[in-house]
């Protein structure tokens, strides 16, 4: 069996969907396609991130960047979401604006909410 192999000067090895960085870490090369308006921005690059937790904090900070910006400049960011796939295309998990931003800024609020309703009873 032929393996092909290709060495990033100064960064690794790339073989076959992996990468393996000088520290001997196998990393994953995963593509973050941006769901904008209801169509899909296709990342033709992707990223050598170490798993899938990690490529999804990723994604997550991408959607909170996107949307971050969208309130900078006043208008309005019509992203929906970030789908996460693997070398082969497939898609390995999707991150909704919801997820990302919504739910934790429900939970913050909750929290600050509780803090002003324990300050208030004193």
């Amino acid at each position: 069996m032929k393996m092909t192999v290709t060495t990033i000067a100064g960064m690794g090895v790339f073989w076959r969907g992996w990468f393996l960085n000088d520290q001997g870490l196998n990393v994953q090369h995963y593509f973050m396609h941006v769901i904008d308006d209801g169509e899909r921005v296709v990342d033709f690059e992707g990223a050598h991130i170490v798993d899938l937790d990690a490529a999804k904090c990723v994604a997550i900070r991408g959607i909170r960047s996107i949307v971050a910006e969208s309130f900078v400049t006043g208008k309005p960011s019509r992203v929906a979401g970030i789908e996460i796939c693997d070398a082969d295309g497939e898609l390995l998990l999707s991150v909704s604006v919801a997820e990302a931003v919504h739910a934790p800024l429900n939970q913050l609020l909750t929290i600050v909410g509780s803090h002003d309703v324990a300050r208030s009873e004193r």
